[in-house]
């Protein structure tokens, strides 16, 4: 069963869908830990892989993601866009496989979606121990 079906609020529901875009090309190391951080907070993970010979897509495919496989070009923007293309939710979250969503105890993503009238959202990044904490527009409207 896909980790996203457990949202509690549904695409169904009057909240906007969200889907999980990420690119990834061996990231075993930290794609499981990525992926758990979304469960019951997005509706749909689309990950795009570039060709992975670890067990990267073994670890996606286990989260029951929408998995495709795109060959690297070597240009970054063209996967990422592709990951975009394939994403259905009425707001997209770009994040790679080495960050995690933390939302507050209690609180959804889409909580912060609903009613409000915007395109695009900051998301507030804290990296490893000893980097600086960073803001990046990942959160955007489906268009």
């Amino acid at each position: 069963m896909p980790i996203w079906s457990s949202r509690k609020n549904s695409p169904s529901t009057p909240q906007s869908a969200i889907s999980a875009a990420i690119i990834v090309r061996n990231e075993e190391r930290y794609l499981e830990g990525c992926l758990a951080s979304l469960a019951g907070q997005v509706d749909e993970i689309v990950v795009v892989d570039t060709g992975s010979t670890d067990d990267t897509i073994k670890i996606a495919k286990g989260f029951g993601v929408k998995l495709f496989h795109r060959p690297w070009t070597g240009d970054f923007s063209a996967a990422r866009n592709s990951a975009l293309d394939e994403a259905t939710g009425d707001w997209i979250l770009y994040i790679d496989a080495d960050e995690r969503l933390l939302v507050p105890d209690g609180v959804t993503l889409s909580s912060y979606l609903t009613g409000k009238p915007a395109a695009a959202a900051f998301v507030q990044f804290m990296p490893k121990t000893g980097f600086t904490r960073y803001r990046d527009p990942r959160l955007f409207l489906n268009h």
